[in-house]
């Protein structure tokens, strides 16, 4: 099939400042509101997908196949295992009125509803496919709004902290004020060794979103309360200091501050949902306390029993630790480290382009065009933009 795009997503990673993204939405009514902060990791599982023009939507996952003409997508809303797909598509293809589009997902290496941003990572995967297929030229931050749209579209009261997936790997650090965004990456000295583990437990991440804003509604009232100010004041100052460790490169201090806020979490957030009480998280922290080489193990997401974050220092015995935590609490694991290290790229684009004599002696080699998905680009530009998608790098030459 010609005009095929390929498309990654990986899932999120929320190490500290989880829920005040929707919190800092309300400044729009209440400008008291603490803005929302939250210091995140693209992670290296997610979602394989692949894309080909077609008619009407298709979309395929192992034996599970969706096949839908235009006017079936637009009035389809079934709760079901394709209704993220789904909300993506209807964004885009009455947004842009293109024409369909046929989406084989190749692999899902992401928990699916542990906390790990799974929903909003398909929702950016469909929407980028769109994107690239159709040469519609959106940057990232306007395919997070699109997937922001759908999720929100399917009933769910999240923030927009999930959608940073869209940026893929890396640390950063994200700032929510109203509507706005702002992001900005993290550099340190040494990577950051995590486990995440899957607590194989369930958790409604809708009801805890909801319980959670109904509260916070409440307490809006009198602009003070645990959960305004667990999600404010209290949040705010522990990502700052956070942020702080990390630039000193004092990973025990960064850890120190996550097992904080999880105390808190505990005692001043996680009251106002049945969800949140997490009996399998509790266990596994509890455990961790007589690990050696562990800093810190806290919830993940909304938190519930979905996924949790184990710290690890540089010198622990990872798989040792992971085996442990498989046998005694029949737990899955994953290593994962996360960091940046002051990245930097060097484009070559001088001299005369001998290997591409004669066509290089009137068109410039850095100019010279590619094909991609059936368009034609300047190749510089088909290395700036995946540079861009990226946004990985400190410093472009």
């Amino acid at each position: 099939m010609d005009n095929k795009v390929e498309v990654f997503v990986p899932g999120r990673l929320c190490i500290l400042g989880e829920h005040s993204d929707w919190a800092a939405g309300y400044r729009a009514i209440n400008s008291e509101i603490e803005k929302g902060y939250a210091i995140v990791a693209g992670i290296n599982l997610g979602i394989y997908l692949r894309g080909y023009k077609n008619e009407g939507f298709y979309y395929e996952y192992d034996d599970k196949k969706l096949c839908l003409s235009y006017d079936e997508l637009l009035i389809r809303n079934d709760k079901d295992f394709f209704e993220y797909v789904v909300a993506s598509a209807k964004v885009m293809q009455s947004k842009y009125k293109v024409s369909g589009v046929k989406i084989i997902c190749d692999k899902m290496t992401l928990p699916m509803k542990k906390g790990l941003a799974s929903s909003a990572a398909i929702c950016v995967a469909v929407i980028r496919v769109y994107n690239l297929l159709f040469d519609l030229k959106l940057s990232v931050e306007a395919e997070m709004e699109l997937a922001y749209e759908a999720e929100i579209s399917t009933g769910s009261k999240c923030g927009k902290l999930d959608q940073i997936c869209a940026y893929g790997q890396g640390l950063r650090k994200v700032i929510f004020d109203s509507d706005k965004i702002e992001i900005s990456s993290l550099y340190t000295n040494s990577n950051l060794q995590f486990i995440l583990v899957n607590l194989q437990g369930k958790k409604d991440t809708k009801k805890i979103l909801s319980d959670l804003n109904s509260e916070f509604v409440k307490e809006m009232n009198t602009n003070e309360g645990r959960l305004i100010s667990s999600l404010g004041v209290f949040n705010s100052s522990c990502v700052n200091e956070a942020t702080q460790k990390l630039v000193d490169n004092d990973i025990l201090g960064f850890g120190q501050i996550m097992n904080k806020f999880q105390e808190n979490f505990e005692l001043n957030v996680a009251c106002y949902s049945e969800e949140l009480r997490a009996p399998k998280l509790h266990g596994l922290i509890e455990y961790s306390r007589g690990i050696k080489g562990v800093i810190a193990c806290k919830g993940i997401g909304s938190q519930g029993d979905g996924m949790a974050q184990i710290l690890l220092d540089c010198g622990s015995q990872v798989e040792e630790i992971m085996q442990g935590i498989r046998d005694t609490l029949d737990m899955e694991c994953y290593s994962f480290k996360t960091g940046q290290i002051d990245l930097n790229v060097i484009i070559p684009i001088t001299g005369i382009g001998t290997r591409m004599y004669p066509s290089t002696t009137i068109i410039d080699k850095a100019i010279f065009p590619a094909i991609d998905s059936g368009n034609v680009y300047p190749v510089l530009s088909m290395i700036l933009r995946e540079l861009y998608f990226s946004k990985q790098i400190k410093m472009l030459i």
